[in-house]
Parts: structure tokens; C-alpha cells; sequence
């Protein structure tokens, strides 16, 4: 990762933000750790994109005045924000949880009075003219549920469950940036493979956006493949061969399972299920896991 081409294509408050967490966690200079902070980084705007597609919100960077629905918001200091349906008062339940990047900020605060003042947009602090949380550094991204039938009770109850999954995810890949002891595998030492994987093809994402999605792909692509490619490395000696037997799996094998699932679950729901989450619903299941074990077998 070049990290001066990644900053670059950011909005230039975004990438200077970005440079001043790296120096206020102690990174200032060292090149190689500033670079496991941005893919860091990128990879928890990716957690972020990934949880809230998959429980039914969808993005949105600018919300009016008179918006009275639930959100949940990143910010660019990778805090997250639930701000619940406005009542009557025009009072919101918010919970603040600080991911416990920052020391110089509160960890987490919970409001049930919180009087946000709108319009809230992407890029720009979110600011409360009542209630424990003042301002926080600018808003990354905001999401809000699809569903406008759900009861003010289920809105609420699904908003603090994505809050809770997403503060954890997060949690998690920031101890990650600070482990002495991270055992990578075989497959994540081969950015050469994962540049070859045909499937990236099929996405056409441009500007900063595509390094978050490639992180969230590159997930994505361990979780399906580490399991195989460790089994192939087993039987296979010659690398070069085990190298085609693996892409040819993944890029001609594999492709045509995904296609086929996609069509399949999106006739269920009677619409596009979308490809990238059809490819997040793989990982675990078991004739994803037959599939693999049959094609290695094979050999």
C-alpha cells in the first residue's frame, strides 16, 4: 500500500484528520506502522459498510431538518454514534462509543435526552444543541434503515443491536493495529493472489471508496480461501502449480457457484440481492466448504 496515494484520494480534511491520529497514536515517522494504521483504517470503514448493508440500512450523506428516523454514524476519528427516532420532544436516545482509539476522549456515552441539530452531512462535525454529547470530529458515513414499518420499539431495539455489533467489530480490528503477537496466514502473505482474484473485476468502484472495498474484499477473501489454500499448500510442493490449481478454483470454479447462489437467494427475496453480500453470506456455510473439499479432493 502506498500510503501517500491512498491519503491523495481523500478529501483533503479526511486525509489530514487521518495524519494527525497517526502522530497521536505514536506512529509520527515510522512509515511501516502509519501503513498498518490506514489499512486499518480502511478495514473498519469496511466493517462499518459490510454490517450495515447486511441488517438492512443503506448510506446516505446528507439528512435534512424534520428527519425524525434512527442513524448510525462513523465518524472520521472511527467513533460510532446510534441516534435513535426522534419522540415528541424531539429527544433522541444516543450512544457514543469512542473504540478506544483515542485516550483523549470519553469512551462511551449514553444520552437519552440528546437534541441533535440538523442538517447532519457527511464531512462535517455532528453537534447537539442539548444533552450529554456536544461535537464529534466529522461524520464518515451515516446509515439508515430501509424498513419504515417496524415499530418505534423495533427501530430502537435494531438500532442498538447494530450499534453493539458494529462497537465490538471495531474494537477488535483496533486491537489488532496494537497486537505484538498477529499470526497471519499463509494466504495473507499473498497480495500477489488476491490481485488476480477475477471476482474484484467485477466491481467498479472509484475514488478513496475503492480502498475501502478492497479492504472489505480482502476479507472477504480470507475468510472464503485461507482454509484451501493452507490444504493445497499441503499436497501440492511445486508453488507454481499449487498457485494455478488455487486461481483456477477461486476465478473459474468458484465464480460459477457464486453466480448461481446470487441468482438463487435474490428469487427468494424477489430482488437483487446484491453481489457483495451474496459473497458475504458464503463464508461458513457448509456446501461452500463441501464445494472446496470436493475440488481439492479431486487432485
Amino acid at each position: 500500500m502506498d500510503i501517500n496515494a491512498v491519503l491523495a484520494k481523500m478529501p483533503l480534511a479526511l486525509a489530514d484528520h487521518l495524519r494527525s491520529l497517526m502522530k497521536l497514536c505514536g506512529f509520527g515517522g515510522q512509515p511501516d506502522k502509519q501503513k498498518a494504521f490506514l489499512s486499518n483504517w480502511l478495514k473498519k470503514k469496511a466493517f462499518f459498510d459490510k454490517i450495515v448493508e447486511h441488517q438492512g440500512f443503506h448510506g446516505i450523506t446528507r439528512l435534512a431538518p424534520g428527519f425524525t428516523q434512527g442513524i448510525v454514524i462513523l465518524t472520521y476519528s472511527g467513533s460510532l454514534l446510534t441516534l435513535s427516532t426522534e419522540d415528541e420532544h424531539g429527544n433522541r436516545e444516543a450512544i457514543y462509543n469512542s473504540i478506544d482509539l483515542r485516550k483523549d476522549v470519553v469512551q462511551k456515552i449514553e444520552d437519552k435526552n440528546a437534541q441533535i441539530i440538523f442538517p447532519l452531512e457527511c464531512h462535517k462535525a455532528l453537534e447537539a444543541k442539548f444533552g450529554k454529547i456536544k461535537k464529534t470530529s466529522p461524520i464518515l458515513a451515516m446509515a439508515i434503515e430501509d424498513n419504515p414499518e417496524d415499530t418505534s420499539e423495533e427501530k430502537l431495539k435494531k438500532l442498538r443491536l447494530i450499534g453493539e455489533r458494529i462497537s465490538k467489530t471495531l474494537i477488535v480490528v483496533n486491537q489488532e493495529l496494537f497486537s505484538k503477537h498477529s499470526v497471519k496466514s499463509e494466504l495473507e502473505n499473498r497480495e500477489d493472489l488476491f490481485d488476480r482474484w477475477i471476482i474484484l473485476t467485477w466491481f467498479r468502484i472509484g475514488g478513496w471508496e475503492e480502498d475501502v472495498f478492497l479492504a472489505r474484499a480482502r476479507v472477504l477473501w480470507l475468510e472464503l480461501f485461507s482454509k484451501s489454500y493452507n490444504e493445497l499448500s499441503g499436497k501440492i510442493k511445486d508453488t507454481q502449480k499449487r498457485d494455478e490449481r488455487f486461481l483456477g478454483i477461486v476465478n473459474t470454479d468458484f465464480s460459477r457457484v457464486i453466480d448461481d447462489y446470487k441468482w438463487l437467494e435474490s428469487e427468494k427475496i424477489n430482488r437483487d440481492l446484491g453481489l457483495m453480500i451474496a459473497l458475504e453470506q458464503i463464508p461458513g456455510r457448509k456446501d461452500h466448504e463441501d464445494f472446496l473439499r470436493a475440488e481439492i479432493d479431486r487432485l
